[in-house]
């Protein structure tokens, strides 16, 4: 299914305006937190997928590198896998709707998802942008982005 129901409106599934896998910024555990924000700047993206073996083992995202290397003072020659030890990979299924995206992120307080599929591959990447973008698409799902918006505050 690629559409869900949320109030009036039909909501589309995170897969059909996701950021699909092989457009997906990625490094390995190894590399440098410099490198990572390196990537991020000359790609234009929030967030690099850490790979290990072929297999999404992480996500950093800009949020991580300011706590990691402001805030923390950790040097920017740090490994990426050396603050991966206690994050989390959030991930949501790929039939998810645009409501459920933006209900999971908002309790957990993030900006990115990993997008699975029934086997637990990862298949793409959601972020609240993609979710305002989508929504604001939607004339039908005005209230949804408003809600959306103010839970982001």
């Amino acid at each position: 299914s690629t559409q869900s129901t949320w109030g009036t409106s039909t909501m589309p599934a995170v897969n059909t305006f996701m950021t699909h896998s092989d457009r997906l910024v990625s490094c390995t555990p190894d590399a440098t937190l410099k490198d990572v924000a390196g990537l991020m700047g000359e790609r234009k993206v929030g967030s690099v997928v850490v790979m290990n073996g072929g297999k999404v083992v992480s996500i950093v995202t800009q949020k991580d590198l300011v706590r990691e290397v402001m805030a923390l003072g950790k040097p920017n020659t740090t490994a990426v896998g050396d603050i991966l030890g206690e994050k989390k990979l959030l991930t949501i299924d790929e039939n998810a709707s645009q409501e459920e995206a933006a209900k999971a992120m908002s309790a957990k307080h993030i900006h990115h998802l990993l997008v699975v599929n029934a086997s637990g591959e990862t298949v793409g990447l959601v972020t609240t942008l993609d979710l305002a973008r989508e929504a604001v698409l939607d004339a039908k799902a005005f209230p949804f982005t408003r809600s959306f918006i103010s839970s982001l505050r």
